[in-house]
């Protein structure tokens, strides 16, 4: 074997067989922990609820047919709504996914300030966002014509 034009380095930065399997293996997983997909639902009607503290259940209220979309960056640490008429920004505080019930729940703060607790139901195609508002417990959901993922 000709060496002679093969360049050198110290046996220090060599690296050989096992070693470039683990930094291979290493880059690999820093790689796909890092890349993580956009996730999107698109939706097609929203539904309200109010709960009656007298028959503690929640009453129908209204509902209405509306395109909107939801994207959730990667990071799980935000998301936009869209609908005809507006774009609302969330920021989420906290964010859980149950494997097993392949749910996304997250405590969010949108961005005029309100609370809300979300459930993005991909095995149901339903969205629930739970909140308050003047001392009322309300719940609002989401018909999802489609979740999916970006990268």
């Amino acid at each position: 074997m000709n060496t002679t034009n093969q360049k050198k380095f110290p046996d220090a930065i060599r690296l050989k067989g096992i070693s470039k399997c683990v930094i291979l293996l290493f880059s690999l997983c820093l790689f796909t922990n890092t890349v993580q997909a956009q996730i999107y639902a698109s939706c097609t009607h929203r539904d309200y609820y109010i709960y009656n503290d007298v028959t503690e259940e929640l009453e129908y209220q209204n509902g209405y047919d509306e395109n909107s979309m939801f994207k959730i960056n990667a990071k799980l640490t935000m998301f936009e709504h869209t609908t005809p008429d507006m774009s609302s920004s969330y920021y989420v505080s906290d964010s859980e996914y149950n494997e097993d019930e392949k749910t996304l729940s997250m405590d969010v703060v949108s961005d005029v300030g309100n609370n809300y607790h979300y459930i993005f139901d991909m095995g149901d195609n339903k969205i629930r966002v739970l909140f308050k508002r003047d001392g009322v417990v309300q719940l609002l959901i989401f018909t999802v014509k489609k979740f999916w993922t970006e990268e």
